[in-house]
């Protein structure tokens, strides 16, 4: 593709605007033109979903790059330490929608085990309730850390809204029975256990 000067110039002035690269901004005024919705749009449309339904509940904060969204959360322990969520979606939701990434910071060592041990639980009840299904997906608690890999559920739709919610329901979940384990309202494995159950009961889909 051949542009002159003058049109590369204006391109890479609205792409500076939008936060995007000269390819990017010609690959979305294209798809556009021709009615195919892109990669890049959908993701955009599944953030906005996003923003819609944690409002209220989760503070947003800026995001790393395009294809990712940062939130954030607070225990309700002494000192309110902070738990940061981010999302990063796939280049391709052919075998993977993307991952998700939650750090916690705290000076109590008490605290940080009890949070260690509550991922531990929950990725043990993710595995007894997702069955075949959990085969291939990926966990990692570091220090400090955890991350989620979450797989394209099979006969799934990939729609916005549903990608979307799917997301933010796990999210809620996660950070629901999370605070609830710090606080010491929940203990124990069993307790962890009944909150994935009624995750997986009342989430549109579960991941």
């Amino acid at each position: 593709m051949i542009l002159s000067e003058s049109v590369i110039e204006a391109i890479d002035r609205e792409a500076d605007k939008k936060g995007t690269t000269r390819s990017g901004l010609i690959d979305e005024i294209l798809s556009e033109h021709v009615s195919v919705v892109t990669h890049e749009q959908q993701i955009r449309k599944i953030f906005r979903e996003l923003d819609r339904l944690v409002a209220g509940h989760f503070e947003e904060l800026s995001p790393t790059n395009s294809r990712s969204i940062a939130l954030r959360s607070s225990l309700d322990v002494k000192y309110k330490p902070s738990v940061r969520y981010q999302f990063e979606l796939s280049k391709n939701f052919d075998t993977t929608l993307g991952r998700l990434k939650v750090q916690w910071r705290s000076k109590a060592p008490e605290l940080l085990s009890r949070i260690e041990e509550f991922v531990r639980y929950w990725t043990e009840a993710e595995k007894l309730f997702s069955g075949d299904d959990f085969a291939g997906a990926e966990f990692f608690l570091e220090e400090g850390r955890f991350q989620r890999l979450f797989l394209t559920p099979k006969d799934f739709e990939l729609k916005h809204n549903i990608i979307g919610r799917a997301l933010y329901d796990y999210m809620r979940a996660f950070d629901t029975a999370l605070k609830n384990y710090a606080s010491g309202e929940s203990d124990g494995y069993k307790d962890v256990e009944k909150s994935f159950a009624s995750y997986v009961k009342n989430t549109v889909k579960k991941l």
